[in-house]
């Protein structure tokens, strides 16, 4: 007996080789799009982990703005663009860079007028206290921070009363200006005590970005709509149930999850703020 085996031709060299090349070129391209984007993505990135009022937290590293690093890093990134770059530019940063060229980021003056106008309420802290927040000493002092009893607090101010006027609050957390109190903000850092920082540039920025003009978070976010977290009250508990159960004996879920565009959400809370 003899066996027969099926010829099948070979691709040319050349062909495997360019094949390869090009496969390369594609992936590398797409990594420097990801990369890069999520550099323009970072200055959003930002606010959800900074308080647009209060400033840093204690666990971010304080240093100079990292503004200045920042912008390094995005013209870097703008040397490195690719065929995919060219032809899909980030979204975000077209925004930012349209939004900048009329109201410039280094005039922080105009800056942090306007995020101080945003302030509708202002409020005293409590007589008792042993020091001033907003003029802290250089060091902390012993026993701080000042606490008091939650029960204390919600005497104050109920959570439920939302039409009862407040002038004092219970605020123990020293209050640090990015420019004026930078020193005594590192200290405390070093203390490894908790502290307020205001007029950091880079809140500005931000806080003037998303408040000076609709459009800016409307063209951001967009229309599409996304997971909203409902309730019917002002209390949003937290829960969670394990798959397959549902919770004891005439339990109800204390929220619940629907689907809202921005634009509709703004029009609840501006409702809701009267």
């Amino acid at each position: 007996m003899t066996s027969s085996r099926r010829k099948v031709a070979a691709l040319p060299k050349w062909m495997v080789i360019t094949w390869m090349v090009i496969m390369v070129f594609v992936v590398f391209e797409c990594f420097l799009f990801i990369m890069t984007l999520d550099q323009h993505l970072q200055y959003e990135k930002d606010i959800f982990h900074l308080s647009l009022n209060s400033g840093l937290p204690v666990t971010q590293k304080l240093g100079k703005s990292n503004h200045e690093n920042n912008k390094k890093d995005h013209q870097e990134g703008g040397e490195k663009k690719g065929l995919f770059q060219k032809i899909f530019p980030p979204k975000p940063a077209k925004l930012k860079d349209e939004f900048e060229k009329q109201y410039p980021p280094s005039d922080r003056q105009r800056m942090k007028d306007f995020v101080s106008s945003l302030k509708k309420n202002v409020y005293s802290t409590q007589s008792d206290m042993p020091y001033d927040i907003h003029d802290c000493p250089l060091n902390p002092p012993e026993g701080y921070p000042l606490t008091w009893n939650v029960m204390k607090v919600l005497e104050n101010w109920n959570p439920d009363d939302t039409n009862t006027h407040h002038d004092t609050i219970h605020q123990g957390l020293c209050i640090f200006d990015w420019e004026k109190d930078y020193d005594k903000a590192i200290r405390y850092r070093k203390a490894e005590v908790p502290f307020i920082i205001q007029n950091n540039p880079d809140l500005l920025q931000t806080s003037e970005r998303w408040n000076r003009d609709e459009s800016y978070l409307l063209n951001l976010i967009g229309t599409q709509e996304h997971r909203t977290e409902h309730s019917q009250n002002n209390h949003f508990m937290y829960w969670k149930l394990r798959e397959n159960l549902a919770g004891p004996p005439g339990w109800e879920r204390p929220t619940e999850n629907i689907k809202l565009a921005y634009p509709d959400w703004l029009a609840k809370a501006r409702s809701l703020e009267g």
